[in-house]
Order: structure tokens, then sequence, then C-alpha cells
């Protein structure tokens, strides 16, 4: 196995930066499922309210209302036939109940923030690496968000054996006809279908090399990333460096 640079082998100001608890902290985000779950109740609140205030400056100006009743409308949940609509209940109350919610969650965030780094930095110390992750030209969606494979190889293991073999791969994808494309994207759509978790190559490109991974990222990121693979006991982690964070970077 050779030592030398490859393809794959992440710049060495990340490897710096990665090598101390500190450091990994500010260039690495470990996925949390309450952040995550915060994120999604404060875009329902974000929505229902917006949606409340719109239809209530409609109802005003549409009946030549005072302002001065804004909050007498703003709180109504009365249908058009004088009952209480069960979808201006959730309109009108939904953000009342997310925002202490939301709340809640913020706080068991922060309290659990500091053991979800410890954890990842101590799987990333004691078996983890730092690669180049390289992007495959065949982007497909998955609900609403447009993502795109990318391939991530061990830096020492990034062969001109195992470059000719990418190269060869993007070619192939790249030669694909509307249903072959298709299909491909199918296959990623249902193999990638959590964020920085990543899956044997193999298990949809069957000649990749063993060690060979894929992972997916937002299109909008570009065709590279670079990535600290966390091994642990479930999903194997290819979280996204940041490298704005990197001292010394650029």
């Amino acid at each position: 196995m050779t030592t030398s640079t490859t393809t794959w082998t992440a710049p060495e100001p990340v490897v710096r930066q990665l090598a101390t608890r500190e450091g990994f902290e500010k260039a690495v985000v470990p996925a949390s499922g309450v952040t995550k779950a915060l994120k999604a109740v404060l875009v329902i609140g974000v929505v229902l309210l917006a949606y409340n205030i719109f239809s209530t400056v409609r109802t005003l100006m549409e009946n030549s209302a005072p302002a001065s009743r804004f909050f007498e409308v703003f709180f109504s949940t009365l249908g058009t036939r004088g009952s209480t609509d069960p979808m201006l209940v959730v309109i009108v109350w939904g953000p009342v109940v997310v925002i202490p919610v939301a709340a809640i969650l913020l706080l068991v965030s922060m309290a659990t923030r500091n053991g979800r780094y410890e954890t990842a930095f101590s799987s990333y110390s004691s078996g983890g690496y730092v690669a180049a992750a390289l992007g495959l030209p065949i982007p497909f969606v998955i609900g609403r968000d447009q993502f795109v494979p990318q391939v991530i190889v061990p830096g020492p293991n990034g062969t001109p054996e195992v470059a000719h073999w990418f190269d060869g791969l993007t070619v192939m994808i790249q030669s694909l006809d509307k249903a072959g494309s298709k299909q491909l994207a199918k296959a990623l759509t249902r193999t990638l279908k959590k964020d920085d978790v990543a899956v044997l190559a193999s298990a949809v490109f069957p000649d990749s090399p063993p060690f060979a991974l894929l992972v997916r990222a937002s299109n909008t990121v570009g065709a590279q990333t670079v990535r600290a693979i966390i091994p642990g006991s479930g999903d194997l982690r290819a979280y996204v460096v940041d490298l704005k964070k990197v001292q010394g970077w650029g």
C-alpha cells in the first residue's frame, strides 16, 4: 500500500485540524436527531404563522375592517358557518404549541452537544480517517431535494488502479441513456437514504473496490467535499468538514 498523496488524500491542514478535540469540534458537525426535529418544528411553526398573518390581513382588507381588529381576526377559529373550524384551530394555535416545543428541543440539543462531539471524536480518533469525497455525474432526487453521489476512498488506497476505476465509472455514467440514468438514480435513492451516512459503493456499483464508499451530498455543494469518516456500532458516518473553519486553509 502506498503512502503517497492520491486523489482522495485529505489536505494536510484538515488532518491537523481534526487531530484535536477542539479542532474537530470547530470543523465537524455530528448529526443530531434532536436538531433535525427542531428545524422541522420551527419550519412548521413559521409556515403556520406566516399563513395566519397573510389570511388575517386579507380578511381585514376584503371586509374593509379597521386594523384595530387584527388580533380579533388573527385568533379567530370560526369558519364561514359560524362554527369552530379544525383547520383554523391548527393554523391559529399551532405556532403557540410549536414555540415551547422548539424551546425544549433547543435546550435538549444544547445539553447533549458536548456528548455528541465527545463520542464522534473518540470514534474518529480510534478508527476513523479523513478523505476527499469525489462526485459522480448523476443527480437524484429525494423529496424536493436534489443530491449527487460522492465516492470516498481512504487516501492511501487511492492507487492509480483505483483512480482508473473511478474514471471508468464516471465515463460509464455519462454514457447511460435516459432509461439507464433513471434506473441508476432510483438505485441511488433507495441506497443513500440518510445525510452523512456512507455505504459500500458495491451496493450500487458491483465492481467497486471493497473499501470504496458512497455518500450523498447536496447538489449545491459542488463536485467535491472533504469528509471525516467515523465508524461505529451502527451506520458508518461521513461528516462534511467545513473548510472555512479549518485553520490555515485557503
